[in-house]
């Protein structure tokens, strides 16, 4: 009688158990892949990790995302109203706040406002790196450098001011010298955080970027207290980590040529 009653109580305990870890016990897809998937028909695109929260309440840890799209699309040439030139045009969108992993949401906690997937020329890569920096950068399509040797900026073109306002170029210029580091020691292979001055990156979550960048972001307007907490029970990861299906929605369109 008594084993039945022990085995009665086990029962209970396990039912309750999974009734209420029921939701914490189910696999979470990956949001970066499924955004690569849901952007498989485009040929060039970058995907940046804008905003991140963890709801204590809930235990839920979300990421939300910035999407760029370079697409090729037709206008009339200004020198003959019967020809038609492909122009490039950049395409922004935004996604809905993504549930992730804990493992995952510790890994990338350092990388608030960094791209981390790119898709150039139908080739996809899923590592951390500057915003920008895959496709846009360096790309003369989209700018040039300005001045000589490593203490060179760069600079996109009028049509593309708007990547210079979204990068925050005019308080972080992107110099020959760090895009050269990346292109030569990083790019496609680990994370680049860009150069270390005072043992801050430049660029990530804890970055004086990001701070700009992400003034009114959820995770910027957490208490200091709040990170201290997470981040003593986060062991955080800097890794080339490849990253659930989600609506997306459009916010505005760039410029093109």
């Amino acid at each position: 009688m008594k084993k039945q009653i022990y085995l009665f109580i086990g029962l209970i305990a396990i039912i309750s158990f999974a009734s209420c870890n029921g939701t914490k016990s189910k696999k979470i897809k990956n949001p970066i892949d499924s955004l690569v998937t849901m952007l498989s028909a485009e040929q060039n695109f970058s995907i940046i990790l804008t905003d991140m929260d963890y709801v204590e309440k809930t235990r839920d840890y979300k990421h939300k995302y910035k999407m760029l799209i370079s697409k090729q699309i037709k206008r009339d040439s200004v020198v003959s109203q019967d020809t038609l030139v492909a122009r490039d045009t950049i395409i922004e969108k935004l996604s809905n706040w993504m549930l992730v992993d804990k493992k995952m949401f510790e890994q990338m906690s350092e990388a608030q406002g960094m791209e981390v997937a790119s898709k150039v020329d139908g080739k996809v890569k899923k590592v951390i790196s500057p915003a920008g920096y895959s496709q846009f950068v360096g790309n003369n399509e989209y700018g040039r450098w300005h001045g000589n040797g490593n203490n060179s900026f760069w600079a996109f073109y009028g049509k593309y001011a708007m990547m210079s306002t979204m990068f925050h170029m005019a308080m972080f210029p992107i110099r020959r010298s760090y895009y050269n580091n990346y292109r030569t020691s990083y790019m496609g292979n680990r994370a680049y955080y860009g150069p270390s001055t005072g043992g801050k990156n430049m660029y990530g979550t804890s970055s004086a970027y990001n701070g700009k960048a992400s003034g009114g972001s959820t995770w910027s307007g957490k208490s200091s207290s709040f990170k201290q907490r997470f981040k003593n029970k986060s062991k955080t990861t800097r890794t080339n980590t490849r990253y659930n299906n989600t609506k997306v929605r459009s916010r505005s369109g760039g410029s093109g040529k």
